[in-house]
């Protein structure tokens, strides 16, 4: 029977506490808007926060509280060298969010005056109730502050705080009033090494700019001298600190100049590039009698040299392959007309380089240059030179180049820039750029110069047809189209000159498109499953790939007529059927099932041929799936009942209900189950005769069974299989917990926060009870057991009370 006194333990979560913020309306006043709380540059509840005279504290629990009670509760502690010095009580209201007589989860807290500097902890003890129902709090829960700060510089102090830039932001905490003099704060501020000329000047009450020559890759101490004369936004005067500053990372070099460009008309403007080195003073003063050369440990050279008919392959070789080429870029920069500028090398001063580029310009209005970058490594009282190079065209001319890469080529469309007008009889050159690799990475290249130059007509077009007539493309040349054929494919160079100018377009890439023996085919089966002996009907067609990308039938193309081939996989055997195409490509084949292919999902491919020496010889196009099975409806039908929920430690047995029946309903007299049940790593079978087709079947199941489950916890698994007359297995399951008591119990209590239970909250519940039915009806679905609702507070971990002792002590209060 049910034991009148088993109960079920629920516990709410542990009360937390957490300062959400501290406000001080005053001390806002004084810096603007810009104050902090937060002492440090920490996150978390460890941080201390700064509470001025005027401060609000507002907390956060995790639960609705007592503003009454806490304020009994909350102490002030303060803290010294030798732990707590002295309690005081605080004041604690309601936050102006909660209503009036109701616990609430936010207070604000007020506190008695604090000394400047001092550190204090808001403490709530452990075992304080906070309400009438919530639990004692299992530890203490303490917030730091501290009174007033001083009157102090906040120097940053952390190694990954470097000085980066020639201008430090200064925070003055309470702000420094109008009245106060900035040329005394600056005179309280001595910075080491020295640096001339620096400024402080005000951004707001509270931010200060201060501005120098700090040089880069040079830390600097900040020392501040106490002034009792100098005083902050609270009246409290100035306290001296020191702090270092680590090195920043030394100014970047850098080379800034035009981007490539085209000048229209007018006088050629001089070259004007920006560029700044890298001198490292860890060399010391007895490099600056060495070369200047090999003191730039970062520098920048500019060469520039101009391009005509005569040396224009040996440019484009150069802009394509070689610019980081030692040999041969120096070796086509190395002439008379070539102007080279580099800096003076002045460790962070930028410089400005200018050239003028009337020379450069003559005869072709084009020219190449050269930027090279030297990053030398620095050790052994020496520069190891490394260098890096980028190279560009310079064009002047007054008309325009467009390319456009189609299927069937390259189309250049030359126009006059000031009018908009077609440039018909402008020679247009292409050139192939072939790269070679070594080593997997791109070691050099060539420039092909590809057939003779082509004239653009009255539109100012010329089209180079890259891949040219009998191609295997299928697609019909255009007309009236003046071109050279050739057989290419990759990266190629336009060049057009008309009169005096010449220009050299961005390289194009054009890929050589699809061939037409490259197939798209779709398989189409009538039906998603078959059975044995059945014929499998697949249709189907193929296209090709056109060159523009698009799909066209196999009647353009009837030099691609495929070699295709059906392989159906049966499992273990793969059958081939060959296929006969249309004109179109199309095509219809039957394949029988084999007797013996196994059930289950089949797959179906459309592939190449041995005959197609096109592609590799079963080469997959497309493929299908369909299911091998025999459906039918079950000849039986099984079913397993047992009036029992549980398995009890004290059981030996499980009643069971078996009936056999066959697909009309009727009883299936004379059939014979077999009954398997396992319990953790027991487990056992029987075969179980149902002379009737229906019996009601005691399971014996071992002694100890029911209390190895119940202390591992495990579940009863009962399977009953049957054969039907015609061969069928049909099987059905059943399981039972195994549990100590004779009913088990769940408890819901849906809660907004979804946290649990909230101490002063109304809560609603939900009591599911599953039972056991027991020997003699005591209980059933018609005569419920009562069930009597009690909650206590979690009472302390030892002594650990039994359940007879919560019932009363439940019984006692009340909630």
């Amino acid at each position: 029977p049910v034991q009148p006194h088993e109960g079920l333990r629920v516990r709410s979560p542990a009360l937390g506490l957490a300062l959400q913020g501290v406000r001080s309306n005053r001390t806002l006043e004084l810096t603007q808007g810009v104050w902090s709380s937060a002492v440090g540059q920490g996150h978390g509840p460890e941080v201390a926060h700064e509470c001025p005279p005027d401060a609000e504290l507002t907390l956060r629990f995790t639960a609705a509280v007592d503003a009454g009670r806490l304020e009994q509760l909350l102490v002030l502690a303060q803290e010294g060298l030798r732990g707590v010095m002295w309690q005081r009580s605080v004041r604690v209201d309601r936050s102006g969010s909660c209503r009036q007589s109701e616990p609430c989860p936010l207070v604000t807290v007020r506190l008695p005056p604090l000394e400047v500097g001092a550190r204090y902890s808001l403490q709530l003890p452990a075992g304080a109730r906070v309400t009438t129902l919530g639990g004692a709090t299992s530890r203490l829960l303490a917030v730091p502050l501290t009174g007033l700060l001083p009157f102090s510089i906040p120097w940053s102090t952390s190694q990954w705080d470097r000085l980066e830039h020639t201008h430090q932001r200064l925070w003055i905490r309470h702000g420094l009033p109008e009245a106060s003099s900035l040329q005394q704060l600056h005179s309280a501020i001595t910075i080491d090494p020295p640096v001339p000329g620096w400024t402080l000047t005000r951004v707001s009450a509270a931010v200060f700019s201060l501005r120098g020559g700090f040089r880069p890759a040079t830390g600097y101490t900040f020392t501040v001298q106490a002034d009792p004369n100098l005083r902050d936004g609270w009246g409290l005067p100035l306290v001296g600190n020191t702090a270092y500053r680590p090195p920043g990372s030394p100014l970047p070099s850098f080379l800034a100049g035009p981007a490539p460009f085209t000048l229209v008309e007018g006088d050629s403007p001089r070259l004007q590039l920006l560029t700044r080195s890298h001198v490292p003073a860890s060399l010391g003063v007895a490099l600056l009698r060495m070369k200047q050369e090999e003191v730039v440990c970062t520098g920048h050279i500019v060469r520039a040299r101009p391009v005509t008919l005569a040396n224009l392959k040996a440019a484009l070789a150069v802009h394509h392959f070689d610019c980081n080429q030692v040999a041969a870029a120096t070796n086509f920069f190395n002439t008379p007309d070539t102007v080279e500028l580099k800096g003076a090398g002045q460790d962070g001063q930028a410089e400005e380089l200018s050239v003028d580029t009337g020379a450069l310009y003559a005869p072709s209005g084009v020219f190449l240059q050269q930027r090279m970058e030297r990053t030398d490594r620095e050790g052994q009282g020496r520069c190891q030179r490394t260098e890096w190079a980028e190279c560009r065209f310079y064009t002047k001319a007054s008309f325009g180049v467009s390319t456009i890469v189609t299927a069937h080529g390259l189309t250049v469309w030359v126009t006059d820039v000031r009018t908009a007008h077609s440039v018909a009889g402008a020679e247009v050159t292409l050139y192939q750029l072939q790269h070679e690799w070594q080593a997997r990475r791109r070691a050099t290249g060539t420039v092909t110069l590809q057939g003779p130059a082509v004239l653009t007509d009255k539109d100012g077009v010329a089209r180079f047809d890259l891949e040219g007539p009998g191609a295997g493309t299928g697609v019909p040349e255009p007309r009236n189209v003046r071109h050279p054929v050739f057989q290419p494919s990759g990266q190629f160079q336009v060049v057009v000159q008309s009169g005096p100018g010449m220009v050299i377009a961005d390289p194009v890439w054009y890929s050589r498109p699809q061939r037409a023996q490259l197939r798209s085919g779709n398989l189409l089966l009538d039906r998603a499953l078959y059975r044995v002996g059945e014929q499998l009907h697949v249709k189907g067609y193929v296209q090709v790939w056109a060159p523009d990308g698009g799909l066209l039938p196999l009647a353009n193309y009837p030099e691609a007529l495929p070699s295709l081939i059906l392989q159906v996989h049966w499992g273990q055997d793969v059958s081939t059927s060959p296929i006969a195409l249309s004109a179109l490509g199309s095509f219809a084949v039957s394949v029988p099932v084999p007797l013996n292919a196994t059930y289950g999902l089949r797959l179906v491919t459309l592939a190449y041929g041995s005959h197609d020496l096109s592609m590799a010889p079963g080469q997959q196009i497309t493929s299908a799936q369909f299911t091998v099975a025999d459906p039918r409806l079950p000849s039986g039908v099984l079913d397993v009942t047992s009036p029992a929920k549980i398995l009890r430690p004290t059981d030996t047995s499980v009643l069971l209900s078996i009936t056999c029946k066959t697909y009309t309903g009727t009883l299936a007299q004379g059939s014979m189950v077999r009954v398997q049940w396992r319990v953790g790593e027991q487990n056992g079978e029987t075969a179980v005769p149902v002379p009737t087709g229906a019996i009601n079947h005691t399971l014996q199941l071992p002694g100890n069974v029911g209390e190895v489950g119940a202390g591992a916890r495990a579940t009863l698994q009962v399977t009953v299989e049957w054969f039907t007359a015609t061969r069928d297995r049909l099987t059905q399951q059943l399981s039972l917990p195994v549990a100590v008591s004779t009913w088990r119990a769940a408890l819901a209590i849906p809660t907004a926060s979804g946290r649990g239970i909230l101490p002063g909250s109304a809560v609603s519940a939900t009591l599911t009870l599953t039972f056991a039915i027991p020997a003699g009806g005591l209980v059933t679905a018609d005569k419920p057991p009562a069930t009597a609702w009690r909650c206590v507070p979690e009472p302390p971990p030892e002594p650990r009370l039994s359940d007879d002792q919560l019932w009363e002590l439940a019984e006692a209060g009340a909630c």
